[in-house]
């Protein structure tokens, strides 16, 4: 099976959790959730209706005293079913959160460490670099978030298509964006119009299962408040 997207969403906190809509996931699937939270010292987690179990990718976004936080999170092939919820879960204050669900990835080892990055950045566009080159049929998700609120949306990087894009963050905004089969050791960026501010950058690829075959149909089943279409 190719790689393929077959749902997205999103959605933006005021307090300590922040929960996607319930939606029916698919059977045998991955899915990658980005947390953001201003203010962040300690890792927060995720949890689901289905009692799944989420790693975060240790070494993607980064997390500090005074500034946004960003960490990216991921179940492989765990309970799915229907009215299923996703929460994220700050240790500090105003979360969003953006999640992704992939088939046709490898279900044993899905993440590609050797292609993870972060960054920090003060203006558009906000650049994360590839931490190695990738290899193979992969799905690149990127991420942003920035201490600042009430600004205007961003762009996704070129050739990336919009998980969430979060302008108006109570304390924080955010924008999750996805490309499958992407290539080489990208250097990927976000735009918008947003005036100075500390931000967080994360990058990570997950690989096509074995015997898959490449995939240029466009993604399908999509939904959330965050799609952008």
């Amino acid at each position: 099976m190719a790689l393929a997207v077959v749902d997205v969403r999103g959605a933006t906190g005021t307090a300590l959790d922040v929960s996607a809509a319930a939606y029916t996931s698919t059977s045998g699937s991955l899915i990658v959730v980005v947390v953001t939270n201003f203010d962040c010292t300690v890792a927060g987690s995720v949890t689901d209706s289905f009692l799944n179990s989420y790693t975060q990718i240790s070494g993607v976004g980064a997390i500090g005293a005074g500034v946004v936080g960003i960490e990216v999170y991921f179940n492989n092939a765990g309970t799915r079913g229907a009215a299923h919820v996703i929460t994220g879960h700050a240790t500090a204050s105003f979360p969003d959160i953006a999640c992704i669900e992939i088939t046709g990835q490898d279900l044993v080892s899905p993440v590609v460490t050797v292609t993870k990055g972060n960054a920090t950045d003060a203006s558009s566009p906000y650049n994360v670099t590839a931490g190695g080159a990738i290899v193979g049929n992969q799905i690149a998700v990127y991420a942003v978030t920035l201490d600042t609120g009430a600004n205007t949306a961003f762009t996704p990087p070129g050739g990336y298509l919009n998980i969430y894009n979060e302008p108006d963050g109570a304390n924080n905004v955010m924008e999750a964006a996805y490309k499958i089969n992407e290539t080489g050791t990208p250097t990927v960026g976000a735009t918008s119009a947003h005036a100075p501010a500390a931000a967080r950058e994360a990058f990570v690829t997950f690989e096509e299962g074995a015997g898959a075959l490449p995939s240029d149909d466009p993604p399908i089943g999509i939904a959330g408040r965050g799609a952008g279409w």
